[in-house]
């Protein structure tokens, strides 16, 4: 025994081990408990198998186990068993098997195992024909001769006649001619559930007679015939009894032909007679027109696919009756006695399977032909959850679109939302990147069709964080009369913002924020600036003021500061931030000093007030 079997074997073995050990803390449960019930095994043989013979389905039977397993040994090599029992394939290789099966019932925690032990049978050898002629015969000869057909063991004659006086015997062909002439004959040998058909011609000659021709052949309904008559002075023939056949008649070239079409099946009787030398020489006729042997058309089968519907026609000729001889329709498909096959497949995969054609002189079997219907499977469908797609601007998407089947994923209609794409392998992925509304299908395909599914819905605008404008003016010292480049940030795209120079408010102009909140423009400073520290300030159409750092301002070269600062108008201000300083043109150090020195003087102003007022009223 292999290692890998030795291995196999323990494996098997510790596998039911456990199973009944396990069964075992099952059993011992309180006497309440309802005892367990073993599976028992109906099924006790895999059956007959043979190389190259698909087994169909094998279903395991041990009541009421839910579970198979295979404990010990190996199924033949080709088959396969599923955890329900179910064994399938088609054998590869001939000789003795042994496996064990163990069957497990889930629910009531019983278990049984059965052996199975059988012979995969090697495939049969094709029957082939060894004899290829048939020696000539003699009117009043005795004749015999064997055919030779390797691995058969039944002949047959299926078309044409022996001569007479010759009969097929097992594989002998025997007896003493009566009558002369040619003999093709189509013989059948059969062995192992097969056949090859070999052609054959028998020639009997006959003693020095007028008539060379001594039968007609095989006549069939509606299969055109020219057959010579071969007779010593054609010019006395004639006929003596009988009539010829309906639809025959003779014609004479260069020799004497029996032509024409037989139209009336049924038996024929006719003598023709003629004179040698004085001499009359009858020759009776004899035979029946048959049905001629019925054929197929060329044709092959059209594929089927799963749920839907079927049709198809077999169609042949000169045949009365068919039948189904070997393999299996496709399971949810019959045919009917004119040959239509019709239904709905259930399962996917391809029968094969043998129809032969008869009529009354043709016997079932004799005419015969293998048809296969594929069964392709139903559309494939989408496998993936429903739920809505949720796009949003600048947010990354992904979903992932899956089938029952392998197939490609493509967009039938419509058109994704921009920024996204779809693979054929079903990945939806990307950022969108503009709102609105969206329709669009998705095909799910393969060779055996096609779903679609349809989405509608809207792309949502993009997430907005309220954004902090920033004043990133970055000089801190310019001339009065020179340009001044003023920079921002975080202003609403579109918004006009004006740029203001502060301490005493001068309007320089305003800028627009870009597409993403930006403002950039350069000023000219006025030429008669005070000198000293002013900011830049930037105000929303909110009013909001934004502040920059302090900006020293220098005397323009050649030029001196003048006595009055330039004014213009400038709209309420808003409440300032925490980030703004009021607009007095000074930094905080100069503002503090400013305030305290308003402080004093509106004391002092306060304290002289109230002297006059008592002055005034001693006065009075």
């Amino acid at each position: 025994m292999s290692t890998s079997t030795t291995r196999r074997r323990t494996f098997a073995a510790a596998l039911v081990a456990a199973v009944i050990a396990a069964a075992s803390v099952f059993s011992a449960v309180p006497a309440m408990a309802e005892p367990i019930q073993n599976p028992v095994w109906a099924t006790t043989t895999l059956g007959d198998l043979t190389v190259g013979q698909d087994v169909g389905t094998i279903q395991l039977q041990a009541p009421p186990a839910d579970y198979f397993a295979v404990t010990m040994g190996v199924l033949p090599s080709g088959l396969n068993m599923d955890s329900s029992g179910r064994i399938t394939g088609t054998p590869t290789s001939a000789g003795g098997y042994f496996v064990q099966i163990t069957a497990v019932d889930n629910a009531g925690g019983g278990l049984s195992s059965y052996d199975f032990n059988g012979t995969v049978q090697p495939a049969p050898p094709p029957v082939t024909w060894v004899t290829t002629s048939l020696p000539a015969a003699v009117v009043g000869t005795a004749y015999s001769q064997t055919l030779v057909a390797q691995n058969a063991t039944w002949y047959n004659v299926s078309s044409g006649v022996l001569p007479a006086g010759l009969t097929l015997t097992g594989a002998t062909i025997s007896g003493t001619p009566s009558v002369s002439g040619t003999f093709p004959i189509t013989v059948e040998a059969w062995g192992n559930g097969t056949f090859d058909l070999a052609y054959f011609t028998i020639e009997v000659t006959a003693p020095v007679d007028p008539w060379m021709t001594k039968t007609l052949p095989q006549l069939e309904q509606g299969i055109h015939v020219d057959t010579v008559i071969d007779v010593e002075n054609v010019a006395s023939l004639r006929l003596v009894a009988g009539a010829l056949p309906a639809g025959l008649a003779f014609f004479e070239d260069t020799w004497l032909h029996l032509v024409g079409t037989p139209s009336a099946l049924g038996p024929y009787d006719f003598t023709l007679s003629v004179d040698v030398d004085g001499v009359s020489y009858p020759q009776q006729f004899t035979g029946t027109v048959k049905w001629p042997m019925p054929s197929f058309a060329a044709q092959g089968l059209p594929r089927a696919k799963v749920g839907q519907p079927y049709s198809a026609q077999l169609s042949g000729s000169n045949w009365s009756e068919l039948g189904l001889i070997a393999g299996e329709l496709p399971a949810g498909l019959l045919m009917n006695s004119s040959g239509e096959i019709s239904g709905v497949p259930i399962a996917a995969g391809a029968s094969q399977f043998m129809v032969t054609l008869s009529n009354p002189d043709y016997a079932p079997g004799l005419v015969l032909k293998s048809f296969i219907i594929f069964i392709d499977p139903a559309a494939p469908i989408f496998t993936d959850g429903v739920d809505p797609l949720g796009f949003q601007v600048g947010e990354p998407f992904s979903h992932t679109f899956t089938s029952d089947q392998e197939a490609e994923f493509s967009i039938r209609s419509g058109a994704l939302p921009a920024g996204t794409s779809l693979t054929s392998e079903g990945v939806l992925s990307g950022t969108p990147t503009q709102s609105g509304s969206y329709s669009f299908s998705i095909e799910v395909s393969n060779e055996f069709g096609s779903t679609l599914r349809v989405y509608t819905g809207t792309v949502l605008p993009a997430k907005t964080t309220p954004a902090t404008p920033v004043n990133t003016t970055s000089a801190t010292e310019a001339k009065a009369g020179a340009q001044l480049e003023v920079t921002g940030t975080g202003f609403t795209p579109g918004e006009l913002v004006e740029v203001w120079l502060h301490s005493t408010p001068v309007r320089l102009g305003e800028l627009t924020a870009d597409g993403v909140g930006n403002v950039r423009g350069t000023f000219t400073l006025p030429a008669k600036l005070e000198p000293g520290v002013h900011h830049i300030v930037l105000v929303d159409e909110h009013g909001a003021e934004y502040v920059s750092g302090g900006l020293t301002i220098t005397a323009a070269e050649g030029g001196t500061a003048p006595a009055v600062p330039v004014t213009s108008t400038k709209p309420a201000p808003a409440k300032p931030s925490a980030t703004q300083l009021p607009a007095l043109g000074f930094d905080r150090g100069t503002a503090a000093v400013l305030v305290g020195t308003m402080l004093l003087l509106g004391a002092a102003l306060l304290l002289v007030g109230r002297r006059r007022t008592t002055a005034t009223k001693e006065r009075g």
